[in-house]
């Protein structure tokens, strides 16, 4: 068996008990747990089984398994994005309630 296969499975695992633990001290939702436990057991599944592109190309009528390679890469990619868009509105959302907040509470002091 080669050495990636070995590799890549325990790095996964690494990276899933990690969020598992910042979840139990929670630092991390459950969303995001199961969000970046299929992301690196997916990633896993395509470096231990490459000829599982080659149904993807077939699905999506791709002739070329690179090319179906890199468009699923592009599709993982755009979805990281997304979930970093809504991470950063989320933020955006809790920064404008504390300072809703704060500015309540400094109006009612100044009266």
């Amino acid at each position: 068996m080669p050495i990636y296969k070995i590799i890549i499975p325990v790095i996964a695992l690494i990276f899933v008990l990690r969020w598992i633990f910042l979840w139990l001290k929670w630092k991390k939702t459950w969303r995001e747990i199961i969000f970046w436990t299929f992301f690196w057991w997916f990633f896993w599944f395509l470096w231990a089984y490459p000829q599982s592109i080659e149904i993807f190309a077939q699905i999506t009528w791709i002739q070329d398994s690179v090319k179906a390679f890199f468009l699923l890469i592009i599709m993982i990619l755009f979805f990281i994005i997304l979930h970093m868009f809504m991470k950063i509105e989320k933020l955006d959302r809790d920064l404008t309630k504390i300072i809703r907040k704060f500015s309540i509470e400094d109006s009612e002091k100044n009266k």
